[in-house]
């Protein structure tokens, strides 16, 4: 199947990929941006029960916590870190506990996911 190369495309591509691996025993439903809540909402409707999850960009969490913008793709777009410099401080140069650092400052718990986009999911 071929990846989908929007954030809306890759929600269906998640939306999919956990159809087919509970067997259809998780459903996500996908609405279109603001539908029920405004986007830099997400975290909080999430926390709140509002929604039981949300599909977003980092940078929307910025209002939470500045630092949030360093996980919105590659920071410093074209002239800083590319895909893989990204991936790489993520997973060897201490990226990834930064992440957990500020995704304690936060209501939700935001999930990466490919690296332009994040999903707030209910921590309880």
């Amino acid at each position: 199947m071929a990846r989908e190369p929007d954030a809306a495309g890759q929600l269906q591509d998640v939306r999919r990929a956990f159809d087919k691996l509970t067997g259809g025993q998780v459903k996500i439903e996908a609405l279109a941006a603001g539908s029920i809540v405004p986007p830099f909402e997400i975290l909080d409707a999430t926390h709140k029960r509002v929604i039981d999850g949300g599909h977003g960009v980092a940078y929307y969490w910025v209002g939470k916590n500045k630092a949030a913008t360093l996980f919105s793709g590659t920071p410093a777009g074209p002239f800083g870190m590319d895909h893989f410099d990204f991936l790489g401080w993520m997973n060897e140069g201490g990226g990834m506990d930064l992440y957990w650092e500020i995704s304690a400052t936060m209501p939700a718990l935001p999930a990466l996911q490919p690296l332009e986009v994040g999903d707030a999911l209910d921590r309880r």
